[in-house]
C-alpha cells in the first residue's frame, strides 16, 4: 500500500478510488482455502498492524469482491457523507452498493471473515483468490478468475503497454541517447584521425636519424 491523495467516484454503482492514500500496498496473486466459518486468510505484507484495522468489501460488478483497507474506509466514510440526500438516484445506489457490503477486522492468523452475500456474489466456494490491485484488493472465485481472459484481454494488454512504459526509457530518452553515443564516436574517430599525421611525422623523423 502506498500514500497519495484520494478521491472516490460513484459510477454504474460501484466505488472506484480515483487516487488512493495509503501506506501499504496490495501486489500479487494468491489462492487460499476458505474454512468452514467463511473466513480466508490475506498474505501477511498485506495485513494492518497495529491500530485499526477494519477492512471494508463491496461487492464489485464485475462479479467478485472489492476489499478496501482502512484509511480508504475513513476516506469513503467522508465521500459517503458529502453525498446529496435529494439525490435519489445516488443514494438508490449506494442503498444498493452497502446493503450487500460488510465490515472486518483481520484476527491473529491473518484471517478476514466473508457473509454469504459477498460469497454468493461472487460465487465462492471453498478456494478464493486474492488479486493485489495496488491500493485494494479483489477477492474471486477461482472458476471466475481463470475463465475471465476473454473479456479482460483488452485490460491486460493495457497492462502490459503500461509496464512497458514504466520498464523501458521515452523514446526520445533512447534518441538522445544514440545521438550523445554517436557525438562520442565522432569524437574518438576524429582524435585518430589529428594523430594520424602526426605519428606519420614521428616515425619518418625516427627514420632519418636512422
Amino acid at each position: 500500500m502506498a500514500h497519495n491523495g484520494e478521491k472516490w467516484l460513484l459510477r454504474h454503482g460501484h466505488l472506484q478510488v480515483m487516487e488512493a492514500s495509503t501506506t501499504t500496498f496490495f501486489v500479487g496473486e494468491f489462492t487460499h482455502s476458505l474454512d468452514s466459518k467463511g473466513r480466508v486468510t490475506i498474505p501477511s505484507k498485506w495485513r494492518i498492524s497495529g491500530g485499526e484495522n477494519t477492512y471494508l468489501a463491496l461487492p464489485n460488478p464485475g462479479r467478485y469482491i472489492t476489499v478496501y483497507p482502512p484509511k480508504m474506509v475513513a476516506r469513503l466514510e467522508e465521500k459517503v457523507a458529502e453525498a446529496n440526500l435529494s439525490d435519489v438516484r445516488a443514494q438508490a445506489l449506494l442503498m444498493e452498493l452497502f446493503s450487500k457490503a460488510h465490515s472486518f477486522g483481520c484476527d491473529k492468523q491473518g484471517r478476514i471473515n466473508l457473509n454469504e452475500k459477498l460469497l454468493d456474489h461472487a460465487g465462492i466456494k471453498g478456494k478464493a483468490v486474492l488479486v493485489g490491485n495496488f491500493s485494494a484488493f479483489a477477492i474471486w472465485s477461482v472458476d471466475r478468475y481463470s475463465g475471465r481472459p476473454a473479456e479482460n484481454a483488452p485490460a491486460r494488454d493495457e497492462a502490459a503497454r503500461a509496464h512497458r512504459r514504466v520498464a523501458e526509457p521515452p523514446a526520445r530518452e533512447v534518441g538522445a541517447r544514440l545521438a550523445a553515443e554517436r557525438a562520442r564516436a565522432l569524437a574518438a574517430a576524429l582524435r585518430r584521425a589529428a594523430d594520424r599525421p602526426r605519428r606519420t611525422r614521428d616515425e619518418a623523423a625516427a627514420a632519418d636519424l636512422d
